[in-house]
Order: C-alpha cells, then structure tokens, then sequence
C-alpha cells in the first residue's frame, strides 16, 4: 500500500490534465488550463495536522489550485482511498475536508473520491445528517475503478484510462494463492498493458511516466519475473536494457555516492559507497529501498550498511506519516 500511495501521489502531479478530463470531460469549458494548476500540499496538512485524529486522512490526498476561465481561483480536493476495506466513515470524512478547508481558506472546492480496492460494491458519494428539522447533504464525485468497463477504457483516447486499467488488472489476482501461477498471469497483464502504452500516440515523456507507474504498481512476488518483464520491454521498445527498479536505484546511489548496485553481485561496490557516503545519504537511500521493493529489513541493512533497528524506525516512521 506504501509503494501504491507514493505511486498515485507522483502519477497525479505528472498528468493531473489527463486525470482532470478523464474523470471531468467537460472541464475545459469551466476551468483555464494555461494558467496552470499549483499543488497545495502544505495547506492540506495544515487542515489535517493530528495523526491522533481517528477521522485523520491516511490515504492517498492532494489538494489543487486552479483558476476558472472567468479568472476567479478555485481549489479541487482528489482522494485516492487505496485501502483492501472501505471505511465506515469514508463520507465523514470527505465531509470533514469541505468544511475544514472552507472554515480556514474560505475557498470551494470540488472533491473526488477514487476506490482502487476489489470489490464491486458502489460506494456512497454523499454524507448525509439529520436532526430536528435541521439538515445537511454533501455529495461528491466518486469513481470505482473495479466498476469500470474494460472495452471502454481500452478505446479512450485519454492515457488515464490506461492507468486505470493498470489498477483494475491489478485486482484480478486477488484470490490466486499459488505465488508462481499469481506471477505468471500478472507478467502476461503487464505485457499486455506495456504494449498498449507503447503503441500510444503520445509524448514520450508521458509514456516513461506510464511505463513506470505500471512496472512500480503491479509487482512480483518473484525477482527473477521482474527479469522476464524487463527483457520483453526491452525488446518492445527496440532497447538492449531498460531502467528497471534496481537500475533506477542504482543510480540514484551513485549520484548519492552510497553504492554501485542493490542485489546480485553489488556487494564490493555497495561498500565502497558507504565509504563515501553520509548518515542522511544512507538514510535517503533507505528510504527508497522501503518505499520501492519487497526487500526485507535484514537484506536492506546489509545493502545499505546500516543497523535492522536504523531501518526498522525509518520504515515505522514512513508508515506514520
């Protein structure tokens, strides 16, 4: 769930146009998207600053500003609820959102709700409380990935539908046990999904972004199908190698001066990089093994050149925030 919220997090600042019109298509008739959109993340946590508040948001959140074509400023509430179980108080706490950012900022907004979990029960989009003659009704865009109509999302011309097929596919191995047959069917969906980006006709700045989110987000129980997936996106994109995760990390350890590698072989030159490196450059390179694999905390220690304990209270900590 870690990796999926920092995924979504990234995914929504990259291509917060496409997302905006997939999910709004008449936005570009009310919204100015020259003006651009600014992210507000220090506001939202402003309104949201105790984690001792049982309705505290955990989940997936950003907070947007952006500007009408009649010029007046406007913010827009995204909530991503990645979470395998809804929650009970889901709509109270959308509800919560509204009238804390309002009581604050005095700003409207528009909220949206997406569900990545599972199941296909619809989820509520309105919190609703009455009592003595006095009542309230807040209602909010929602939309349920695991709903959504495979051939629909195949012919958008918008790549969020993509992403949201990503997610959906991702679900499809939720009750496969036996870990090598749950891989199997998992690499023939990111193959397939891979192909699909590739074939776009879009930036290819925007297709790395996708082909990323998609390597990152459907993960393997087992190392060496990650290897299978990497060879066949390589051969899908005319390349000998692509940047896969541990390449990706490897070099941001180099440019840290930490490391020359993560796993298989890379031991000598992870401790030449230590050598060299810092207690915040080690704990930066952590963090990212935590975030971005299933490493365990005995074989991150080794790799990194740190205690269990050092990477035990960096991952409690990543987990509380």
């Amino acid at each position: 769930m870690a990796r999926q919220d920092i995924l979504w997090k990234g995914l929504l600042e990259d291509i917060f146009e496409d997302f905006l019109s997939f999910l709004y298509p008449v936005v570009w008739t009310i919204l100015d998207k020259d003006k651009g959109f600014k992210f507000l993340d220090k506001e939202l946590e402003q309104v949201f600053s105790s984690t001792e508040d049982p309705l505290y948001p955990q989940q997936v959140d950003k907070l947007i500003q952006v500007y009408t074509l009649e010029g007046t400023e406007e913010w827009i509430l995204v909530h991503i609820e990645v979470q395998d179980q809804y929650s009970l108080i889901f709509s109270e706490r959308m509800y919560m959102y509204q009238y804390r950012i309002f009581d604050k900022y005095r700003k409207k907004i528009t909220a949206f709700a997406i569900f990545t979990e599972a199941v296909t029960k619809d989820r509520s989009n309105t919190y609703h409380t009455d009592f003595m003659g006095t009542s309230l009704s807040y209602v909010f865009n929602t939309y349920k990935i695991a709903l959504q109509d495979d051939a629909e999302l195949l012919t958008s011309k918008n790549v969020f539908a993509l992403v949201v097929l990503t997610a959906k596919r991702s679900l499809s191995v939720k009750k496969i046990k036996d870990i090598e047959e749950r891989d199997k069917h998992l690499l023939q969906i990111k193959i397939e999904l891979a192909k699909l980006l590739l074939y776009r006709d879009v930036k290819k700045e925007r297709i790395r972004l996708l082909i990323n989110f998609l390597r990152h987000y459907i993960h393997f129980e087992n190392p060496e199908t990650s290897v299978i997936f990497e060879k066949e996106l390589a051969g899908l994109t005319n390349k000998n190698t692509t940047m896969g995760l541990e390449e990706q990390l490897l070099d941001l350890a180099e440019k840290k001066g930490i490391a020359k590698g993560i796993e298989k072989g890379i031991e000598k030159g992870i401790e030449e990089g230590i050598e060299k490196g810092r207690v915040e450059e080690k704990a930066e390179f952590t963090k990212n093994l935590i975030n971005l694999t299933d490493l365990s905390v005995s074989k991150i220690a080794s790799l990194v050149g740190v205690t269990e304990d050092f990477v035990k209270n960096l991952r409690d900590t990543l987990k509380s925030k």
